[in-house]
């Protein structure tokens, strides 16, 4: 009688435990399916990133242009502006010398 009683609690014990690994299986194939749908979306993200950084940088390299050109444009302002400076005072000296000496002949 205590051998079949005992037969009968291992065969429970048997059971239950078949129980638990049919329920880790289930879970190792969840986990499985988060850790490659997780894979999946890393790579979306990634290639994501690199489609709106190329972007960034096409824009930003645009950008830079655009205000070289206009650094370009100012600088050509400048000289320009200089050139005439130079010539409006090219004889400036000679010229005072000039009105000094009507100034002091009057």
């Amino acid at each position: 009688m205590q051998e079949k009683h005992f037969e009968v609690v291992l065969e429970d014990i048997n059971n239950k435990l078949s129980t638990v690994v049919e329920g880790l299986q289930v879970l190792d194939n969840k986990i499985e399916k988060v850790d490659k749908k997780l894979d999946s979306n890393i790579k979306e993200l990634r290639d994501e990133m690199v489609v709106r950084f190329d972007y960034l940088d096409r824009k930003i390299d645009t950008k830079i242009d655009e205000v070289n050109t206009r650094l370009d444009k100012l600088e050509n302002k400048v000289d320009n502006i200089e050139h005439k400076l130079d010539k409006v005072t090219e004889n400036h000296e000679e010229r005072l010398i000039s009105v000094e000496a009507k100034v002091v002949n009057l």
